[in-house]
């Protein structure tokens, strides 16, 4: 519904209001950043970016990434110590694949879990410090990649 596209590469905005039962001035302000969609719409839109990134996943996944510089921000507990944290990681493009397919695979659940798993294991046991670490509420403020 959301790939409706015209052949120069721009949106149909009848076609697209249509399918989420909308005006084309709703979609158009939409575009502009003047309004937001419903939360209804929005999981909507979520759910057909997935889809649409899933069935097209091969060619999706042949743009490796370098890597990215991502700010993430989560509640940790290591040992009895539980505190709110910030911090800025450079994931590679391997890393980057992963992140990129916990997304497709499971949505921002999906991505908060993959995130946490690798801050629990990467950043917490880096350099060979094993700590008892668990990580929570893992949301990404910034991320900037780098493509080759």
């Amino acid at each position: 519904m959301v790939s409706i596209r015209r052949s120069d590469g721009s949106i149909d905005r009848t076609a697209t209001a249509q399918a989420f039962g909308v005006s084309a001035r709703t979609i158009g302000r939409w575009l502009r950043g003047e309004s937001r969609p419903t939360m209804a719409h929005q999981g909507e839109l979520r759910t057909e970016v997935r889809s649409r990134l899933l069935t097209d996943s091969a060619s999706a996944m042949e743009q490796a990434f370098i890597g990215a510089s991502v700010s993430l921000s989560f509640s940790a507990r290591i040992s009895s110590d539980q505190r709110s944290r910030s911090v800025n990681r450079f994931f590679d493009g391997q890393t980057m694949r992963g992140v990129h397919s916990a997304w497709l695979a499971g949505g921002e659940a999906g991505l908060a879990e993959f995130l946490a798993s690798d801050l629990e294991a990467n950043y917490f046991g880096a350099e060979g410090g094993v700590y008892d670490a668990e990580v929570q509420n893992v949301t990404m403020a910034k991320i900037t990649t780098r493509r080759y």
